[in-house]
């Protein structure tokens, strides 16, 4: 028999599928896209319950740690392989107004034809807001507590995908890293209303695979861009 892939945080069905992986695809099927206050919501009320062998003495650690992974996979848009790979020491304080995460490394899908390995690049930060009562701060309040309890040179998270995978569809068995990052993506395209602009910020590296996000080509949205 299968195994059901939603224990270990995959899409269902497989996100390998460009075409059913799409925020609207996902909408026209009867999924739900979810805004960043039901994405808080979920986090508030999490509870690290995907493993029979947590330890009670660090329950409440790993649940800090859980609720940050999810925090930073929502506010930046990021891919779960490129949130494993932060460390405090990238986190910088110096703007009163946001956290910066520095050499924020972006893992492109295409691969190296000599190598076969996925191309990398890096963009220079990535933006999280530090004002109190705005709507995404209860993400960034999340990264910094559970940084608190790391050492400086250490990786925010230290544990492996699988495991990662397993602490998001422990908020829903059909939420996976991939449709945060499609829920978010949604949530800024609205709010900014410049596609190029979230692309570069997000490290997409074509900015037409946002025509998913808006459920069409640039082509459809003629009225809104002469404005």
């Amino acid at each position: 028999m299968a195994k059901d892939r939603r224990k270990i945080g995959y899409a269902v069905p497989p996100c390998g599928d460009n075409k059913k992986r799409t925020i609207t695809k996902y909408f026209s099927q009867g999924k739900k896209v979810f805004t960043p206050l039901e994405i808080i919501n979920f986090v508030d009320n999490f509870k690290n319950n995907y493993s029979p062998y947590t330890d009670p003495s660090r329950l409440l650690f790993l649940e800090s740690r859980d609720k940050a992974l999810i925090s930073l996979l929502s506010i930046t848009c990021c891919r779960l392989n490129e949130s494993l790979r932060i460390r405090k020491s990238q986190m910088d304080y110096s703007r009163l107004d946001f956290l910066i995460i520095r050499n924020f490394r972006v893992s492109k899908r295409k691969k190296d034809p000599k190598t076969g390995e996925p191309k990398k690049q890096f963009i220079k930060e990535m933006p999280m807001t530090i004002k109190e009562g705005a709507l995404l701060y209860p993400f960034t309040k999340n990264i910094i507590e559970h940084s608190k309890e790391i050492g400086d040179r250490s990786l925010l998270f230290k544990i492996g995908v699988r495991r990662a995978r397993q602490i998001i569809t422990a908020l829903d068995p059909d939420i996976f890293p991939h449709f945060l990052r499609g829920c978010m993506l949604t949530y800024y395209l609205n709010l900014l209303k410049n596609p190029y602009l979230v692309a570069k910020m997000f490290g997409i590296v074509d900015v037409r695979t946002l025509r998913f996000y808006y459920g069409g080509e640039w082509e459809d949205h003629t009225e809104a861009l002469s404005r």
